[in-house]
């Protein structure tokens, strides 16, 4: 290489670095003053191709995962304003599973549904797990009577929750509030894949006027079809 050649090699190389330089300086400030939570377009690309969209739960399923055993059993039990007055059918019935025998557990697993806005407060002061069965256009606050179309809507309304509890792969024990729980029920359940157990007056006498006590007998085949929602 010449002196001549070198030296333009060496003037190319200065210019160059004359231009880009600057530019490099401006990335840099650029970089520095770019807010770190507004993220460029590459960024939005490179992570949208790098994750999954995560579908969010709704709040039944949320509070399902929350009640519900390791294998996914949970009790569920309807409550409305009439059972949750002070001293009577949920203090009572609080009660019966404190004191009875292994079932003072199961309040960590049991799911109130609470029909109207007074029963869910209720339920939410005393640190129960809750879920608000609100339906729109019905108040079930009120009293309904034995047949009427407000009961026949309320218990309509109840089937479909929990066709809808076992849709979602949960299983349960339904109980009413006007019972007391003496013992653990699962211990007398069958586990051979029966669809439905439910319990009975199971007479241990000859004459059939005492020694009642409850029995789960199994029954098998039973389907919940929504068919409310097919009309």
């Amino acid at each position: 290489m010449t002196a001549m050649s070198f030296s333009g090699a060496i003037s190319y190389r200065a210019t160059a670095f004359i231009v880009v330089a600057p530019l490099l300086v401006l990335v840099v400030i650029y970089a520095c003053l770019w807010p770190l939570d507004v993220p460029t377009a590459f960024f939005r690309l490179q992570h949208g191709a790098n994750t999954t969209e995560i579908t969010p739960k709704d709040e039944l399923e949320a509070v399902l995962e929350g009640v519900a055993m390791d294998n996914r059993t949970l009790v569920i039990a309807i409550l409305n304003k009439a059972y949750v007055e002070q001293n009577t059918m949920l203090d009572l019935f609080l009660q019966s599973l404190g004191g009875g025998e292994d079932t003072e557990f199961l309040i960590d697993h049991l799911l109130f549904v609470a029909v109207d806005q007074r029963a869910f407060n209720r339920c939410r002061t005393l640190e129960l797990h809750c879920y608000n069965l609100a339906t729109e256009g019905i108040d079930f606050s009120k009293e309904v009577f034995y047949m009427s179309d407000a009961f026949n809507n309320m218990m309509w309304r109840r089937t479909l929750f929990l066709g809808d509890v076992l849709r979602r792969g949960y299983s349960f024990i339904f109980t009413d509030m006007d019972v007391m729980w003496l013992q653990n029920p699962f211990s007398q359940l069958y586990s051979d894949g029966e669809d439905l157990q439910m319990s009975t007056w199971k007479v241990n006498n000859s004459n059939g006027t005492s020694n009642a006590t409850t029995s789960w007998p199994p029954v098998k085949g039973i389907c919940l079809h929504d068919t409310a929602t097919k009309h």
